[in-house]
């Protein structure tokens, strides 16, 4: 077997060589994993503009059909004329278009959103694909590097006992460092989609209160037309957003499975609707009291529903917080560690090579 001095005259000009390659190209790595993640959120981003898009485009062709059939009804017309009621006519013809408009620039608005993100997706792909080429050249002269050295210096080197013990101690940094990243990992994953659920519940919280300022307008006006379109939109933006936030907590679960379960809340929108039916004007009637009831009864499960995530996430980020100090903590000795290997290995090629073989302009 070749002895350590003999192999490290051999490895001198592919040292060299690995090291120039690495220097060209060693911004690409960072950069593409970058333009990939931009890449994932600006997909996921425009695939929910795309579902935005249909939405508000089948809105504004059902507000269309609408308008046109009320603005364009003789018979309409001719009825509230002969009833004396033109002006309410009149009214109702301008809601009608005063909604379609609305929807027509609430689907403008959201076109050019997606086409805006669809061409920042273009510049990103872009980017990425002028990357994987010397991300590429990176990682296979990074992998032939580590193995030229693992050629020359792996295992027990008898001349040389102090590189034995700096290996060792390099390769125990490198497992106690992967160990807490990975543990770090999890826990960061986790508390995102944490923070998503969270996000969801408040936006349930703030349509939930708007629920209840209808029901309570219901009870003292019993203006129950518009009061019954408005309940209706408040309950189910509650309960989608109630169903985003349990999709979230489901993720996090999966990433975490010791995460206690989300306790379960639906929304009985057809409970709540009937009892808003029968509610009378008066705040002192029966039928009134048990809508305002179970209107406040569901207000007050959100609310606590919304502290429950609340906690969750204040309590993943604490522990986040610990597990990325000793993320820290274990990256600075691991780099040290790695850093009195290389001091090693460059005394034990300096005693090889000396100065004229080119240590110290860069070869090793």
């Amino acid at each position: 077997m070749a002895s350590l001095e003999t192999r490290i005259r051999s490895a001198v000009t592919e040292h060299r060589r690995l090291l120039d390659v690495l220097a060209s190209t060693d911004h690409a790595p960072p950069q593409l994993i970058q333009q990939q993640d931009l890449i994932s959120a600006l997909q996921a981003d425009i695939a929910a503009s795309d579902a935005r898009v249909a939405s508000t485009s089948a809105l504004r062709e059902a507000e269309h059909s609408d308008h046109t059939k009320y603005r364009d009804s003789t018979f309409r017309r001719f009825a509230h004329k002969a009833s004396g009621q033109s002006s309410k006519y009149t009214a109702k013809a301008a809601k009608e278009e005063s909604e379609y408009l609305a929807a027509v620039q609430a689907e403008n608005t959201e076109k050019q959103l997606n086409a805006a993100l669809k061409s920042h997706l273009l510049a990103a792909k872009s980017l990425s694909d002028s990357l994987v080429a010397p991300a590429a050249r990176y990682a296979q002269a990074q992998a032939e590097l580590d193995a030229l050295l693992s050629s020359i210096f792996d295992g027990p080197t008898a001349s040389h006992p102090d590189e034995d013990s700096a290996e060792s101690d390099a390769n125990l940094a490198q497992t106690a460092y992967r160990s807490a990243l990975e543990e770090l990992t999890t826990e960061s994953a986790a508390l995102a989609h944490l923070k998503t659920a969270q996000l969801s519940m408040r936006a349930a919280v703030a349509a939930m209160k708007d629920a209840v300022i209808v029901a309570r307008q219901l009870q003292a006006l019993g203006e129950r037309d518009e009061s019954d379109k408005r309940e209706r939109a408040a309950l189910a933006s509650v309960e989608t957003q109630l169903i985003t936030a349990r999709v979230a907590y489901l993720q996090a679960q999966r990433v975490k499975p010791g995460l206690k379960d989300m306790p379960a809340l639906q929304v009985d929108q057809r409970g709540i609707m009937t009892a808003m039916y029968f509610a009378a004007p008066s705040p002192f009637d029966k039928g009134s009291t048990e809508f305002g009831t179970m209107v406040q009864g569901l207000s007050d499960r959100v609310l606590e529903l919304g502290l429950f995530v609340k906690g969750k996430v204040e309590e993943a980020g604490v522990r986040e917080g610990m597990l990325r100090e000793g993320v820290r903590e274990r990256e600075v000795a691991l780099r040290a560690a790695r850093e009195r290997l290389m001091r090693v290995r460059r005394k034990a090629l300096e005693s090889v090579l000396g100065h004229a073989e080119g240590i110290e302009k860069g070869n090793w």
